[in-house]
């Protein structure tokens, strides 16, 4: 290939990935932004607020993987699953209930 042509493809691929780095946002759950759907939001911030209550019960951080107590947070983890993913399903554009979801399923 010429230096021209591997030019354009290395300008145009960078283009593109900069562009779709660009359109994934962070929405948060802000009463706010969310006017329109008042009971819709009110179910969601109330299921994400007890999936909250039961994720950091133990937090990650404190336990060494060995230990008995990862059991029981691997336990808090999987009642917290369904309540965030009904959160999720209202919202699936915010970056914290999405981290929280993931660690949910591992």
């Amino acid at each position: 290939m010429s230096k021209t042509k591997i030019t354009l493809l290395l300008t145009f691929s960078f283009i593109l990935l900069t562009f779709n780095s660009i359109a994934q946002t962070d929405t948060p759950f802000d009463k706010k932004l969310f006017k329109e759907q008042k009971d819709a939001f009110k179910e969601a911030k109330d299921n994400l607020d007890a999936g909250n209550k039961l994720f950091e019960v133990i937090p990650s951080t404190y336990i060494n993987d060995n230990d008995n107590e990862y059991k029981v947070r691997v336990s808090y983890y999987k009642e917290a699953l369904p309540l965030f993913s009904r959160a999720n399903k209202f919202n699936p554009n915010n970056a914290e209930l999405n981290y929280k979801l993931g660690r949910c399923y591992l």
